[in-house]
């Protein structure tokens, strides 16, 4: 940063932390504050109240006492807690002390450099749990998918669940419907939910299922949620794996999952039951017309 004032050996730094999802826990005065450009290394920093840190501006002897005006000069501060989701945090405050408590200057907010002096994370955090359960594993017919999903943060109120499906799928568009519970304990409390699908440039497909809560969800929330309209694949292949991210209503992600999230069909086409581990023995057959006939059958 740079001070429109010049600053002193024990002139402070009040920063003040946005207070939307941001905490700070300074375990120590010292070791938590680091200088990086002029300032030395170790700089003292403590915490004042809630969400405002104090940093002591120390320079090394080789700098003299003195940082010049609009002198670029840079700290970091470890122990800040991301914000809950990628929506970047309401603006940092910064106010300048001489060693005698007075005032030398504050930053406001309709100090248009200030747009940029805010807290972000650049990608969501991870789910606490995901599982998926396909509810018949007979290779190409439609299927019931069930999801459960423990959330990490809070969800604000018409949040949603983004999932890319995974190629293998086929989707049955006429079919397609989605149900969403914030109340796994009882069934009953199933919604149906909105849940468009987009294609996807590399063949996989996203569905939103929209306004999944009217209102605001605690971190640690269990979300069942169900998929019909899917199709398995013709093989026992895996998969590739679901991803499931949860987004706020202005799409900020806050959690998500990427791996571990797959399905398959428990025969290959043309059988529709087959042994544990043979796959191509046909115990029973799809009788379809154009089905292919399979090349042998044992009990």
């Amino acid at each position: 940063m740079k001070s429109p004032i010049p600053l002193y050996n024990g002139d402070v730094l009040q920063l003040t932390e946005p207070q939307v999802g941001i905490s700070q826990n300074l375990s120590f005065n010292y070791a938590s504050c680091s200088g990086i450009t002029i300032l030395r290394p170790d700089i003292r920093c403590s915490l004042r109240g809630i969400n405002t840190i104090e940093i002591t501006i120390a320079l090394p002897d080789s700098a003299g006492t003195k940082i010049p005006a609009d002198t670029l000069f840079s700290f970091s501060i470890i122990q800040i807690q991301n914000p809950p989701s990628t929506k970047p945090s309401s603006n940092f405050g910064l106010t300048v002390f001489d060693n005698q408590g007075n005032l030398l200057a504050k930053l406001t907010d309709d100090q248009s450099h200030l747009s940029k002096f805010v807290l972000s994370a650049t990608q969501p955090s991870s789910l606490l749990y995901a599982s998926v359960v396909s509810e018949s594993r007979v290779p190409k017919s439609p299927t019931l998918l069930k999801f459960m999903i423990i959330t990490q943060h809070e969800l604000p109120a018409r949040s949603s669940i983004v999932i890319k499906l995974p190629k293998l799928l086929g989707i049955n568009k006429e079919q397609l419907s989605c149900w969403v519970s914030t109340d796994p304990g009882r069934d009953t409390n199933k919604n149906k939910a909105l849940c468009p699908l987009t294609p996807n440039a590399d063949g996989s497909s996203t569905l939103i299922i929209k306004e999944v809560n009217s209102l605001k969800l605690i971190g640690g929330t269990t979300i069942t949620f169900e998929i019909k309209g899917l199709v398995n694949a013709a093989v026992t292949t895996l998969s590739d794996s679901f991803t499931i991210l949860t987004q706020t209503s202005e799409g900020f992600g806050i959690d998500q999952q990427n791996e571990g999230l797959v399905v398959s069909a428990a025969c290959n086409y043309p059988c529709t039951t087959c042994p544990v581990n043979q796959p191509d023995v046909c115990r029973t057959c799809d009788q379809a017309s154009d089905a292919p006939k399979p090349i042998y059958f044992k009990s």
